[in-house]
């Protein structure tokens, strides 16, 4: 549940930063990955991967969407609430 709440939480904070950046993009696709481990006797998220795949009308401005991908992931409150390393990956893809 957890990494779900990551991945809805990735995806509204991408929202935000896409529409104060003024960027035009069509779909955003997330999925999450945790590893769970025991840590000092206690079970805890030790990585956390997240993969965005965003879909935009031209790939003129990727280095945008690719900032904005990078800006939403550090802002994230529920990913920043964890205690564990974390990983994105983005796919930008042009429709």
């Amino acid at each position: 549940m957890l990494v779900g709440a990551a991945a809805s939480c990735f995806l509204l904070t991408f929202k935000v930063v896409a529409r104060i950046a003024k960027l035009e993009w069509q779909r955003l696709e997330c999925s999450v990955d945790g590893t769970l481990d025991r840590v000092e006797g206690v079970t805890q998220f030790t990585h956390m991967r997240l993969h965005a795949k965003l879909t935009v009308p031209t790939l003129d401005k990727r280095d945008a969407y690719q900032h904005a991908l990078e800006k939403a992931e550090q802002n994230c409150l529920v990913s920043n609430s964890l205690r564990c390393p974390r990983e994105l990956t983005v796919d930008i893809v042009a429709a």
